[in-house]
């Protein structure tokens, strides 16, 4: 592009020059003040090895749930997290063991615990009963 006499002679401008202000901070919040959770959500983490045990030509794979084991913890970093580790192994032939991870948000946690107990007290009511 050709310059005019008129325009201001070209100067070497660097990205930072283009952003806002409101971008950058000018106090340091402090700890405890600032809560940003990494995953705001609930997740289930599926070993690679679980994947890898799956043959290709097979729908999918019945593993038996052998052991749960859960702790509570409450970070800055993460919040308030309910951990779950399910402990599932292969059945038949197979001898694989793998662990299951899910991670659940307190509400989540209670939501699934107050299903879980009611769907336990219908099961227990229909002992008798044939379905």
């Amino acid at each position: 592009m050709r310059r005019l006499s008129r325009d201001p002679p070209p100067r070497k401008r660097h990205y930072t020059v283009f952003m806002g202000k409101q971008v950058s901070r000018t106090t340091v919040a402090r700890r405890g003040t600032l809560r940003v959770r990494l995953t705001p959500y609930n997740t289930i983490a599926f070993p690679r090895a679980l994947r890898d045990a799956i043959p290709d030509l097979h729908g999918g794979r019945v593993l038996k749930l052998d052991a749960i084991n859960a702790q509570a913890s409450n970070t800055n970093l993460y919040g308030g997290r309910i951990h779950l580790n399910l402990a599932v192994c292969e059945t038949g032939k197979l001898s694989g063991e793998f662990v299951v991870r899910v991670d659940l948000l307190p509400e989540a946690a209670r939501t699934l615990a107050a299903t879980l107990t009611r769907l336990a007290d219908e099961v227990e009511a229909r002992s008798g009963e044939a379905v």
